[in-house]
């Protein structure tokens, strides 16, 4: 909340200004100094006519099983609350599959917050977006992932 200098932040609203850029990139500067987060995504790459739900769930899915199994003492996940309760619904579906799979156990728990509500969730917003960047940019927004995030993310390419 000090680096952004109040109780909001969203990188595709930052990084449209030179301010937003200079708080996005200290935000990383950070996470890089304090070697605290670990932080896990994948890149899948879509076409135009590709469907974005099921995107998401193959994310989802493969993170699971490439993940949970290096974790044994996980107790919870954290998904990030989506605008439409339809959206929530459908993560909560495929959460069941994925207990019924038996690729994730029961005794993990889930919950769907918002951003304002769990701060934490600022970090993989930055980093999914700077990660993004360089397949996207060419300019210096594009240089973020490897300068601050490369040693301490792992990105799975689907």
């Amino acid at each position: 909340m000090d680096i952004v200098d109040g109780d909001y932040f969203h990188s595709t609203e930052a990084l449209r200004t030179y301010e937003g850029q200079r708080v996005f990139e200290e935000m990383l500067k950070y996470f890089s100094d304090n070697r605290e987060p670990s932080f896990i995504t994948c890149n899948v790459n879509l076409g135009p006519d590709d469907d974005l739900e099921q995107a998401r769930r193959r994310c989802m899915k493969n993170l699971v099983e490439k993940y949970t199994p290096e974790v044994p003492s996980l107790r919870g996940l954290i998904f990030e609350a989506r605008h439409e309760r339809k959206d929530n619904n459908r993560g909560r579906s495929f959460l069941k599959y994925l207990r019924k799979e038996g690729l994730l156990s029961d005794e993990v728990g889930a919950a769907w917050v918002s951003p304002q509500d769990e701060r934490l969730l600022w970090a993989p917003d930055a980093m999914c977006m700077a990660y993004r960047r360089t397949r996207t940019h060419s300019d210096m927004t594009a240089h973020y992932f490897e300068k601050y995030l490369s040693d301490i993310a792992r990105v799975y390419e689907f």
